[in-house]
């Protein structure tokens, strides 16, 4: 299988989402950060495994991401799905990236959404799961060919 490197636009392009993610993310933390406990917002340092479940050390979660993330970028290079997957692959990066950056600077992943059963989350979060069903969507459907992409040019049809 060829790998066609990405143009220099497509390659700013998933930058710009992987960052737009992770812009979003730290400043909903921020603004966050001095509210008070109530019942839908709840800032705290979560060093647990996912969703404030699951007690592990605090860079374990976060070297999983990485790992996981490699896989799905591997998985779409070789299956053909990049070119339908690699902005929802970016928008997962983003999410790990800025989870990332929370354990390394503070020691935890910085929570504020409280969910059901007492989960914690917080947009990260919510990128890396939109991110995993949309590759999961599309690794579901059926690869483009170039025929199908192509228009139709006049005279084969019948008048």
């Amino acid at each position: 299988m060829k790998f066609e490197p990405a143009s220099h636009r497509q390659s700013l392009t998933n930058l710009a989402v992987c960052a737009a993610v992770v812009a979003i993310d730290q400043a909903t933390k921020a603004a966050t950060a001095s509210l008070p406990c109530g019942p839908v917002v709840c800032p705290l340092s979560n060093d647990e495994l996912l969703l404030g479940l699951g007690g592990r050390p605090a860079l374990a979660p976060a070297l999983a991401g990485c790992l996981g993330l490699l896989v799905l970028i591997v998985w779409a290079r070789l299956t053909g799905a990049w070119s339908r997957s690699r902005r929802w692959v970016m928008v997962c990066a983003g999410g790990i990236a800025s989870n990332l950056a929370d354990r390394v600077i503070g020691g935890g992943v910085r929570d504020f959404l409280s969910g059901p059963s007492g989960s914690v989350f917080n947009i990260a979060d919510v990128a890396i799961a939109i991110g995993l069903v949309a590759c999961a969507i599309n690794a579901l459907q059926p690869a483009r060919t170039s025929a199908s992409s192509t228009t139709r040019t006049g005279g084969g049809e019948p008048s």
